[in-house]
């Protein structure tokens, strides 16, 4: 049996000091954890632009953006899962990127403390490719973007922190783009 997404329905809090986007916004905090994301078998991918009601970006190209979920419980989380999100490695025109710059949770409610964690960027079958201006296929462009976290046993939160840095020798991107955020209490394989 599959684990149980333990974010399904869950609130949270966004700190950031990205711009709003003026139509993928998340207004009420809602959207990340509603488990609507594109290529969901009801929501279609909309080629490579986001979905308004489904898709949530933050703008800018050094902005941070923390999403933080408190638990009314001590809540173990061994795996989070960002659904549907954009990343492109390539030094390309491709202006969105999703990093995961860091994971940090609290035992207390408190005081967070950073994570261990390990980043898989997963293609995802039958999503829009990358084309150039011409049509050409260039690459996988959306993820689910696994994160394995060490450590978060009963805690009281998990804060997960996203900017748009693809590395050295590479441009950053401009925009982080997501559609959802899954928590699991054991890490996924793969």
């Amino acid at each position: 049996a599959a684990d149980e997404n333990l974010l399904l329905g869950a609130s949270y809090t966004v700190t950031t000091d990205a711009a709003a986007s003026e139509t993928l916004i998340d207004t009420d905090n809602k959207l990340l954890t509603n488990g609507a994301y594109r290529g969901d078998g009801t929501n279609p991918w909309a080629g490579i632009v986001g979905v308004p009601g489904i898709s949530v970006e933050y703008l800018g190209t050094f902005a941070t953006t923390a999403v933080e979920f408190a638990f009314e419980d001590a809540t173990t989380i061994g795996a989070l899962v960002v659904k549907s999100a954009r990343a492109f490695f390539l030094d390309a025109s491709v202006n969105r990127h999703l990093n995961v710059k860091n994971v940090e949770v609290t035992t207390d409610g408190l005081v967070y403390t950073a994570a261990e964690f390990t980043v898989n960027y997963v293609a995802i079958e039958g999503a829009p490719e990358c084309e150039t201006q011409d049509g050409t296929a260039t690459g996988a462009q959306y993820h689910d973007v696994v994160i394995n976290v060490a450590g978060a046993t009963d805690i009281m939160g998990i804060k997960v922190t996203f900017d748009t840095v693809k590395g050295e020798d590479v441009t950053n991107g401009y925009i982080v783009q997501l559609d959802e955020i899954e928590g699991y209490a054991n890490a996924i394989s793969g």
